[in-house]
């Protein structure tokens, strides 16, 4: 039996004891962990989907901000990641997002709302292009997907690579507005443990240009959706960003908050949350009217 690391069990016990439930989904060797909040609002059901390395477990402030207006939250982690166990094969993303999306669609059994943040953001757009049904409305927050040449792509990996605490302690900094210089010496030892992880190495390994978003594939994205691309953004180059504004759907509501980094919801967890709030609420509310 897979036994998750020590801190990520901690952090699940904390979050069980919040009221967030833990749930194992799928069947055999294709299970996923994902915590469950109950909400008081009437929202319907949102998914939040972290970026590599991260996990469900920092979505928790976050979650809270949510509870008053959705009915259910629901947080994954990944493959490999927080309690989820390693995929006993080795896939590329592109087949972690299927097997993740073939245990969510056998859990949730509603439209719903998604967030994805980083490789979490890929995900959300691989779920909507494939199971349009299953979704109200997408919130892609500093996506992974953008096409990149292969010199580029190896640059890009490499920060990833950290062979130093030093390294460390910098690509913590790339990852939020403003931290702490104490805050970054005591993670440094976590952040590089996590990326030299084999989950991690496998899924870096396998990347290759082709497997970018392509324009077709954003077209196709028919559902209301809202892209946030913070200002403070260091993990991803600017050139990504351009790519989005460029073939997104005329639909999609594009915004660069000021504060905003890679993960604004470590950041500004109620930011985040009010800004998912309207979103929602303003979707719903068109669906209300055209049902009318």
């Amino acid at each position: 039996m897979y036994k998750a690391p020590l801190l990520d069990r901690v952090w699940s016990r904390a979050f069980n004891w919040l009221g967030f439930k833990s749930h194992f989904i799928g069947a055999g060797d294709r299970t996923l962990h994902v915590f469950v909040a109950e909400g008081t609002g009437h929202l319907p059901p949102i998914l939040l989907v972290h970026g590599i390395g991260a996990n469900a477990a920092s979505f928790g402030p976050t979650m809270k901000f949510l509870q008053a207006n959705f009915r259910k939250i629901i947080a994954l982690d990944f493959p490999g990641h927080g309690l989820s166990a390693p995929l006993p094969f080795a896939l590329d993303h592109e087949g972690t997002f299927a097997v993740t999306a073939a245990c969510l669609r056998g859990f949730i059994d509603e439209p719903m709302f998604i967030f994805g943040n980083s490789m979490g953001g890929g995900f959300s757009m691989y779920f909507a292009e494939r199971y349009p049904e299953m979704m109200l409305g997408v919130i892609l927050c500093s996506p992974l997907g953008a096409p990149m040449e292969q010199a580029k792509l190896e640059k890009f990996i490499a920060q990833f690579e950290l062979n130093t605490l030093a390294e460390a302690r910098a690509f913590a900094g790339k990852l939020t507005d403003w931290m702490p210089a104490p805050i970054a010496w005591i993670m440094a030892p976590f952040v590089r443990k996590i990326f030299a992880g084999k989950t991690i190495r496998t899924i870096f390994s396998r990347f290759t240009p082709e497997h970018s978003v392509k324009p077709h594939q954003l077209a196709s994205l028919k559902m209301p959706l809202l892209f946030l691309w913070g200002k403070v953004e260091r993990l991803m180059p600017e050139a990504h960003f351009d790519y989005f504004a460029a073939h997104l759907p005329s639909h999609a509501v594009i915004e660069r908050p000021e504060r905003f980094g890679h993960c604004p919801h470590l950041d500004y967890p109620a930011q985040v949350a009010s800004r998912i709030t309207d979103f929602a609420t303003g979707v719903t509310g068109a669906v209300m009217r055209e049902a009318a």
